[in-house]
């Protein structure tokens, strides 16, 4: 599979607490979180990626179980770094707000 075929086979979800502020805010906040991850990938930088996610992190991509938890989601990003040169750019498709927690969802193109 070519990296064009992977990255664009990728959805991603980002979930985070948040404080209960406005939602601009938190949108605001939830793409510098984006941002550094999308950094974090670009570089190969799976200690910043890491730092990144929750222990309960859940990776889904098309056409493979659900990756779960920091260390497996370490473990495939390591393995895509060692075997494909990506470069990772996010479509942001929906960011939802409900009561402490964000979740945003779009496509990794």
């Amino acid at each position: 599979m070519s990296k064009t075929c992977i990255a664009a086979a990728m959805l991603f979800l980002l979930a985070i607490p948040v404080p209960r502020v406005e939602g601009v805010e938190v949108k605001a906040r939830i793409a510098e979180i984006r941002d550094q991850i999308t950094e974090a990938e670009n570089t190969k930088n799976l200690e910043k990626l890491a730092a990144g996610f929750t222990p309960d992190v859940v990776l889904y991509i098309s056409d493979i179980p659900p990756v779960i938890g920091t260390e497996a989601v370490s473990s495939f990003y390591g393995f895509l770094f060692g075997k494909y040169d990506l470069t990772m750019e996010y479509q942001v498709e929906e960011v939802v707000l409900e009561n402490d927690a964000a979740v945003e969802r779009g496509l990794c193109i």
